[in-house]
């Protein structure tokens, strides 16, 4: 059975982490499995190259890569061009997402591929719902309600009425697309995002060689795309409060986006740049990520978080806000805490003066491990 795995692109996030980890552990010989990402662009285009990427296609790459990080060439000029004609021709109302991409859409239908998994909300999703295959699965990696209202849209009612079925990565996922398209809840099943314990822990294993990656006290650390969901904005404000106590630590943030510029600017206005270190985006946290104390997820809204579940893999703490699936992945006495946002300070302050709470907290994740299996095989029966 042939199954084609379809991205937005190849850049940093969490689904392509996430099929990055499925994709080793699906092992069964009764099934090949390709990926097409839409633009290549990203470091995940060497990893994805692994498991028979498809060829490219220029139009799809046009629209979605970031054609500033080329260089000057006709090549580039052509594709501003294309560009522009697809933005003016959305803003007029007109959708012609499938018209630019009927290229790429034709060279998948020729290879007859058996099911079709649109593995990202958005763009993927869209494109896949029309293509002419036997099966189509769509695979939500988002709280659907605040996906909807960051990207300014309605329900997809009429994408999602062309899929087979639906896959949300956590129980609160599946209640929150449910909450917006009611209709098609029958075909939705929850299967949380697999890990690959063995490969995290191995990579763990090496030193970390970030010049920036300086101790001092105790260590935390927070790591994600540096999107306004994830609230790492607010880090150096909350930093500034644990320095007026004079506790000391350093936090260090893994991820690159567009609130780069805002993060280091609330560094410079709360004066705490010695004390909140930007290390960039990362091939290999892990070694980071084991050798910190406490990991801080401060975000708005997670569906699944994966940067949670490796913490724990390496066992180090979680303190965790209460975003909508927090409880499903971190529970007190089983190696974290999830408190309202408003009360992060006064528990990093409560942590940070009393280091052995840490270390107790650390000491419930000594066991911890996770299967897979069960999950594998609800994979396999949704293929089958």
């Amino acid at each position: 059975m042939k199954v084609l795995f379809v991205v937005q692109g190849c850049r940093q996030g969490g689904a392509n982490r996430s099929l990055q980890y499925l994709l080793p552990e699906l092992k069964d010989n009764r099934f090949q499995f390709s990926i097409c990402a839409l633009s290549h662009q990203g470091p995940y285009n060497g990893i994805f190259k692994n498991y028979s990427l498809l060829k490219e296609d220029f139009l799809s790459s046009t629209l979605l890569s970031d054609i500033s990080k080329e260089k000057a060439s006709v090549r580039k000029l052509a594709r501003w061009i294309i560009r522009t004609i697809f933005r003016v021709l959305r803003i007029a109302g007109i959708n012609t997402l499938q018209l630019f991409l009927s290229k790429l859409r034709r060279t998948i239908e020729k290879q007859q591929f058996d099911v079709v998994i649109a593995f990202q909300e958005g763009t993927a999703t869209e494109f896949v719902s029309r293509l002419n295959v036997r099966r189509r699965i769509a695979w939500i990696h988002s709280d659907y309600v605040s996906y909807l209202q960051l990207a300014a849209k309605t329900p997809e009612k009429e994408v999602y009425r062309l899929y087979h079925s639906i896959v949300c990565v956590s129980e609160f996922t599946s209640n929150s697309f449910g909450q917006c398209i009611p209709e098609l809840k029958s075909r939705v099943k929850v299967i949380n995002n697999v890990l690959d314990q063995h490969t995290i822990r191995e990579q763990a294993d090496q030193p970390p060689v970030h010049p920036q990656f300086k101790k001092n006290g105790v260590t935390l650390i927070s790591v994600g795309r540096l999107d306004p969901v994830k609230r790492f904005s607010k880090i150096p404000a909350i930093a500034a409060e644990l320095k007026k106590q004079k506790l000391p630590f350093r936090w260090f943030v893994i991820g690159s986006g567009e609130e780069q510029s805002l993060i280091r600017k609330n560094r410079q206005l709360t004066n705490t740049e010695d004390s909140v270190v930007l290390l960039g985006e990362l091939s290999n946290p892990y070694p980071y990520i084991a050798s910190s104390d406490v990991l801080v997820s401060i975000s708005l809204s997670e569906a699944c978080p994966l940067g949670v579940q490796e913490a724990k893999i390496l066992h180090v703490p979680v303190l965790s806000s209460d975003y909508g699936s927090a409880s499903e992945f971190v529970q007190e006495g089983q190696g974290g805490k999830v408190v309202a946002f408003e009360n992060i300070t006064a528990v990093l302050t409560d942590w940070l003066s009393h280091p052995a709470k840490i270390h107790y907290i650390k000491k419930e994740l000594d066991e911890y491990s996770i299967d897979n299996r069960a999950l594998l095989d609800t994979v396999y029966s949704l293929l089958e």
